[in-house]
């Protein structure tokens, strides 16, 4: 057994050994071919999952060192043309390699230039706005907004900075009320009709006695046919027998002796087939003597159960009763208006409502009185205020998408292709999810076109450094 136990081990050993070095070698022909691309980012990656697989292989080893140099030449340009890119005010382009640089090295100087242009550039395109809106709709509207920052007083020098004024009407109560009818079912009497188990017990007896018949019929026939099978079996043993004895009386070899024995043999098949039929019969004889017993038994029962039941019961009468129920909405309806400043004002609808059900008392039914229940006029005041809260919020929201959609529209247009990367990175440092997958194609082929493909640039884990949270 010990054997064995070791054997099985040794066999697991070997098997991860097999995949081991199987994971190992494909990572190293990835590794190698982006390699020979010059993607040292990706061969970088490979070689480096490879080597923890092998942590002892030279060779891999030495791959992973070469592949790290490439990348770490092709940073170390980077980072020049990133402190370029900041000399000559491009402070977007200089975000993003200054970002490559940090993520990959963690190095120091990069780091802290990104930290400041992001800071700088997102304090100069992230969405703010100063709302003055009535204490009814409670402290702090908007501060948890996403992408939305609230300020006291909006400074109109800057592009990024609004202001809106929120006002509503007083609610106007309106009471709307529905009647509908209700059917509901209940007893309204009791009435004799024939029992159903008694009709069903009589129904079970009839069949009973129909099988007990029919088993009856079935039992004659095989009684007889048994003792028609005995009779003939016995008379074919007595003619075996004789002939047994006028085949042993005549001489051997002679044709009387070959007479008899021939008869000897053909009475033999007889005998055996007719035991065998005897046994067939026997068989269906007591099956069916089994079945006619257990029948008659149940038959004595269901007419003992008969004795006790009575041929008529008591039935439940069952009738509709109509009544109406009263079905009451109040509402309270405004309007809310948003006075943007330098684009005109906006109006939205806003509205609270409470509905409840009520009927009188209907004992028939064993329904209750239930009184119509609504909000006082105080509570639907609160919730019409609530709504103009939210209503407020969703335009906000809505105005503020509509500057981040403005921010890259007017990037897409300009033709410079420094001008439109620069719009490009303030787009994306305008929102937390930074740029749509579009822009996000256009900036990394950009990117690519200028800086090569040995590092891969994902703009928007580059527009905010995933490091720095």
């Amino acid at each position: 057994m010990r054997n064995v136990s070791n054997i099985r081990v040794l066999f697991i050993l070997l098997a991860g050994l097999v995949t081991t070095g199987c994971a190992h070698k494909d990572l190293i022909d990835a590794g190698e071919d982006y390699n020979r691309q010059g993607r040292y980012e990706l061969a970088v990656a490979k070689y480096s999952k490879a080597l923890e697989l092998k942590p002892n292989n030279k060779k891999t080893r030495e791959k992973l060192a070469i592949a790290q140099l490439q990348l770490d030449l092709w940073l170390d340009d980077l980072l020049i043309d990133a402190d370029a890119a900041k000399e000559n005010g491009l402070n977007g382009r200089a975000l993003l390699l200054y970002s490559k640089v940090a993520k990959l090295r963690k190095e120091a100087h990069a780091l802290a230039q990104y930290k400041i242009l992001h800071q700088q550039l997102g304090n100069d395109v992230r969405y703010k706005i100063a709302a003055q809106y009535p204490t009814t709709l409670g402290k702090n509207l908007g501060h948890r907004l996403k992408d939305i920052q609230i300020i006291n007083k909006a400074d109109e020098s800057q592009s990024n900075q609004f202001a809106v004024k929120l006002s509503y009407s007083k609610p106007a109560f309106k009471t709307r009320t529905k009647l509908k009818d209700r059917t509901q079912s209940y007893v309204s009497g009791v009435e004799t009709v024939a029992n159903p188990d008694y009709l069903h017990l009589q129904d079970d007896i009839g069949e009973d006695r129909e099988r007990v018949h029919n088993y009856a019929e079935q039992y004659d026939h095989l009684y007889s046919d048994v003792q028609a099978s005995q009779r003939k079996l016995t008379s074919l043993r007595k003619d075996r027998e004789i002939a047994q004895l006028k085949m042993g009386n005549a001489q051997p070899n002679s044709s009387t002796y070959q007479h008899w024995y021939n008869e000897v043999n053909r009475l033999n098949r007889l005998v055996s087939n007719a035991e065998q039929n005897l046994s067939n019969f026997q068989h269906e004889y007591d099956d069916i003597d089994h079945k006619l017993t257990s029948i008659k038994q149940q038959l004595s029962e269901h007419l003992n159960e008969l004795s006790y039941l009575h041929p008529t019961a008591q039935q439940d009468v069952y009738s509709d009763y109509n009544y109406q129920i009263k079905e009451v909405t109040r509402m309270a309806v405004g309007k809310l208006t948003l006075a943007f400043k330098g684009e005109g004002s906006k109006l939205k609808n806003i509205s609270a409502s409470d509905t409840d059900i009520g009927h009188e008392s209907h004992p028939t039914i064993d329904l209750d009185y239930n009184p119509v229940k609504l909000k006082n006029e105080s509570r639907m005041t609160r919730d019409y205020y609530s709504d103009a809260r939210r209503q407020a919020e969703k335009s906000i929201t809505r105005h503020m998408t509509d500057y981040r959609n403005n921010l890259r529209d007017e990037a897409n247009q300009l033709s410079g292709i420094d001008e439109r990367l620069e719009g490009w990175v303030r787009y994306g440092l305008s929102g937390e999810k930074g740029v749509d997958q579009g822009t996000a194609r256009r900036m990394q082929s950009q990117l690519q076109h200028e800086f090569g493909i040995a590092g891969e640039f994902d703009i928007n884990k580059l527009l905010h450094l995933y490091i720095l949270r």
